[in-house]
C-alpha cells in the first residue's frame, strides 16, 4: 500500500474513533442526567444495603461501561479488555498506582495540615468500600481514561486530549451537584471543580506513563478514600 493509501486508511480509522467518542459523550451525559433526575434518589434510598449497592452500580455499569464495550467490539473492532489496558502491564500499573498514591496522599495531608493545623479523620461507611473506593473508580476510569482519552488521542495531541477528558470528568459531576445537591455551582463548587480537574489531568498522565488502567484505578480510589476520611 502506498503512503497516500495508508494515510487515508489511518484517517478513516481515526474518524471512527471521533464518531464513537462524540456519540459516547452524548450518551453518557444524557443517560446519567436522566438517571440522576428521576430514579437515583429512590435507588439510594433502598433500605437493603446489598440491594442498593447492586442496583446502583448495575445502572452505572449499563450507562458508562456497556456502551464502551459495545462500541469497541462492534463499531471500532477492538478487543475491549486489551484496548482499555486492563490486561496489560498489570504489575507495573499496580506499582505506578501505589507510588503515585503515596505521593498524592502526602501532598493532600500536607495541604490540609497547612490550612487547618490538624486532621480529624472520619469513619468510612461500609457502602463506600464497595462503591466509591472500588466499583465506581473502575467504572469511571474505563469511561474516561480507558476509552475517551485514548479515543481523543487518535486525532489530537496527548495533552489536549488529556485536558478535554479532564474537563468532561468535571462536567459529569454537574448533574449531581445541580439536581441532587441543589447547590449553586459558583462560587461553592469552584474549588471542587479545580480539584477534580487536577485529579483528571493527573490520572491521564499516570495512564500515559503506566500504560495500565489499574494505575488510575488505584490512584482514583486513594483520592476517594482520602476525601471520605477527611471530609466525610
Amino acid at each position: 500500500m502506498n503512503d497516500k493509501g495508508y494515510l487515508a486508511k489511518v484517517y478513516s480509522f481515526n474518524s471512527v474513533f471521533f464518531f464513537c467518542a462524540v456519540v459516547y459523550v452524548g450518551l453518557i451525559f444524557g443517560l446519567w442526567t436522566a438517571y440522576v433526575s428521576t430514579v437515583y434518589t429512590s435507588v439510594v434510598g433502598i433500605g437493603n444495603l446489598p440491594a442498593r449497592i447492586f442496583l446502583n452500580e448495575f445502572i452505572r455499569i449499563c450507562i458508562f461501561v456497556a456502551p464502551v464495550f459495545l462500541l469497541l467490539k462492534f463499531v471500532i473492532g477492538e478487543k475491549p479488555i486489551s484496548f482499555l489496558k486492563l490486561d496489560k502491564n498489570i504489575r507495573s500499573g499496580i506499582l505506578w498506582g501505589i507510588s503515585a498514591s503515596i505521593v498524592y496522599a502526602m501532598l493532600v495531608l500536607a495541604r490540609i495540615l497547612l490550612a487547618t493545623g490538624s486532621i480529624n479523620p472520619k469513619p468510612v461507611p461500609l457502602e463506600a468500600w464497595f462503591t466509591a473506593l472500588t466499583v465506581a473508580t473502575l467504572i469511571e476510569e474505563i469511561a474516561f481514561r480507558g476509552f475517551l482519552l485514548q479515543a481523543f488521542e487518535r486525532f489530537m495531541s496527548f495533552w489536549i486530549a488529556n485536558l478535554l477528558t479532564a474537563i468532561l470528568f468535571v462536567a459529569i459531576h454537574f448533574p449531581g451537584w445541580i439536581i441532587i445537591g441543589k447547590a449553586p455551582l459558583l462560587p461553592d463548587k469552584m474549588m471542587a471543580m479545580a480539584e477534580i480537574l487536577f485529579l483528571g489531568l493527573l490520572l491521564g498522565f499516570l495512564f500515559k506513563r503506566a500504560q495500565s488502567l489499574w494505575a488510575c484505578v488505584i490512584l482514583h480510589s486513594t483520592n476517594n478514600l482520602l476525601s471520605t476520611i477527611l471530609f466525610g
